[in-house]
This record gives structure tokens, C-alpha cells and sequence, in this order.
């Protein structure tokens, strides 16, 4: 017969404390929705003169293609850099006496 765990920790998220860390991640979070709106907005207004005959007269699609690469690239570098540090290391864990 299986053996029935007690906990204190709650059964659904929406019952767990809201901390401190949870308020770094959405301001987190706000800030970086922030920064993209100003990125669109900036390679909008630079990717409109780069394709005007005057400027360098590249393509939509070449301009597309830089952003791409250059977002994957960081992406990858990013990336990699994040997977370095243990899920313990960023956030303390959640255990039955902390709840």
C-alpha cells in the first residue's frame, strides 16, 4: 500500500506566498517589454533609410536577415550564459518548512 506524504505546501500555485522575488521577476519581465517596444521602434525607423536608394539601398528582406542572425546569436550566447547557474543558485527552493 502506498504511503500518503503530508505537506504544508499548498496544492494549487495561487495559495503560495508572493515574496520578493517574485516582484524582481515582473519588474524583470516589464522592463525587457519595455526595452523591445524601444527596439522595434528604433530598427523601424532605421530599416525604413537603410533601404532608401541614397543610404545603402539594401533590401527589406537583407535588413530582416541581419536581425535575425544578430538575435540568435545573442540569443544563443545568452542562453548558454543562463544554463551555467543551478535553478538552486537563482532561487532558494521551496521546501515544507519554508511554506
Amino acid at each position: 500500500m502506498p504511503e500518503t506524504v503530508k505537506t504544508r505546501i499548498p496544492a494549487r500555485m495561487d495559495r503560495l506566498p508572493w515574496s520578493g522575488w517574485h516582484w524582481l521577476v515582473v519588474l524583470g519581465l516589464g522592463t525587457v517589454w519595455i526595452l523591445d517596444g524601444l527596439e522595434v521602434t528604433i530598427v523601424g525607423a532605421i530599416a525604413s533609410r537603410l533601404t532608401e536608394k541614397d543610404a545603402l539601398g539594401i533590401s527589406d528582406h537583407w535588413i530582416a536577415a541581419v536581425l535575425m542572425a544578430i538575435a540568435a546569436i545573442t540569443e544563443i550566447v545568452l542562453g548558454v550564459d543562463a544554463e551555467q547557474e543551478s535553478l538552486e543558485d537563482i532561487a532558494e527552493p521551496l521546501s515544507a518548512e519554508s511554506a
